[in-house]
């Protein structure tokens, strides 16, 4: 990710503002993803928005 897809975003994205969203699987609410997710990235945490699920 660090080699690849940050660098995209950055030069893709410009100057515009861009934000990272994940679906709840396990592989992107993973502690060390959210936390390097945080480190490298404007991010917004798993728990920013309640589900949406029609299950709830």
């Amino acid at each position: 990710m660090c080699l690849k897809v940050i660098p995209w975003i950055r030069k893709d994205a410009g100057i515009r503002p861009n934000v990272v969203q994940q679906d709840g699987a396990p592989p992107h609410t993973f502690k060390v993803s959210q936390a390097f997710l945080d480190e490298k990235l404007s991010f917004w945490a798993n728990n920013t928005w309640p589900s949406q699920s029609p299950d709830n």
